[in-house]
């Protein structure tokens, strides 16, 4: 049954999801919450209701979208991670000790902390970067070209 061409059921559904504000959860919960009133719907027919009848009750029992959108709203938002932070910055002062013994670190400082930049900064800035990957492009002392990209997820 695709119960999504009801427009009852597709506002039900966007107006839970406007109060989640992680995106990257609005798709498993349109999902889930689709295939509860899609069961509901065909319990409702199976016991001599209409369809229109069936999906009117389904969304009734399912309850105030704007409640459940909230709820799911506490329940889905992203968390920092301090361990990841921290192992990272660990890793780039080991990285940069090691680089700097090679006398690398002092013509590359800069793109690294630029790229470092790059990658740290969603983390702590709700906006949306205007990018998906940055790509560095590397010169060494003997002039080689080395590239290093970071992938926004």
């Amino acid at each position: 049954m695709n119960s999504i061409e009801n427009k009852n059921i597709e506002e039900y559904l966007c107006n839970v999801i406007k109060q989640v504000k992680f995106n990257q959860a609005h798709k498993e919960i349109k999902y889930e919450f689709l295939s509860h009133l899609e069961e509901s719907i065909r319990l409702g027919m199976s016991y001599g209701l209409t369809k229109n009848e069936a999906i009117d009750d389904a969304i009734k029992r399912m309850g105030n979208p704007i409640e459940n959108g909230n709820q799911l709203n506490k329940i889905h938002t992203p968390k920092f991670d301090f361990v990841i932070a921290f192992s990272t910055m660990i890793l780039c002062i080991i990285g940069l000790y090691t680089l700097n013994t090679l006398s690398f670190a002092q013509s590359q400082g800069l793109w690294m902390s630029i790229g470092l930049h790059h990658r740290i900064r969603p983390i702590f800035v709700k906006s949306k970067p205007s990018y998906k990957s940055i790509t560095l492009y590397l010169r060494d002392h003997n002039n080689t070209i080395s590239t290093l990209t970071f992938f926004r997820y």
